[in-house]
């Protein structure tokens, strides 16, 4: 859990962890979300940026695959082309697990100035 959350998160990652279920069939994952956007819509934008990487580079509809704890699979397929509305129907928790700042490179390419050798650093405002 975060010891305490900043509105004013316009640079840097905030990690969202989401858990999507159906039965006794989980998955887990952290997905980092950028911008400025803040408390439920950092949710949303998560969980349509999960929707997009489940979407196969073929085509077709998208899919995940979920386990039980004894290690069965469970395939669920967007089968009825409902998009992230699919998703939101399995997600059972959805909560920002951290924040991190952006490096000082991605500040400079915020601000459309170069990058700089030791720019891979944390940005600290002065």
């Amino acid at each position: 859990m975060i010891r305490k959350y900043s509105p004013n998160t316009m640079w840097g990652k905030q990690h969202v962890e989401l858990v999507l279920m159906q039965w006794a069939y989980s998955f887990k994952i952290v997905i980092d979300v950028g911008g400025n956007c803040t408390g439920m819509s950092v949710l949303e934008t998560a969980i349509g940026t999960l929707y997009n990487r489940l979407l196969p580079k073929d085509g077709g509809p998208a899919k995940v695959l979920l386990k039980d704890r004894k290690g069965n699979r469970l395939w669920c397929t967007d089968d009825e082309g409902r998009d992230d509305d699919w998703l939101k129907d399995m997600v059972v928790s959805a909560r920002i697990v951290a924040w991190t700042p952006p490096t000082l490179n991605e500040v400079r390419k915020m601000n459309g100035a170069k990058p700089v050798p030791e720019g891979d650093q944390p940005w600290q405002p002065l």
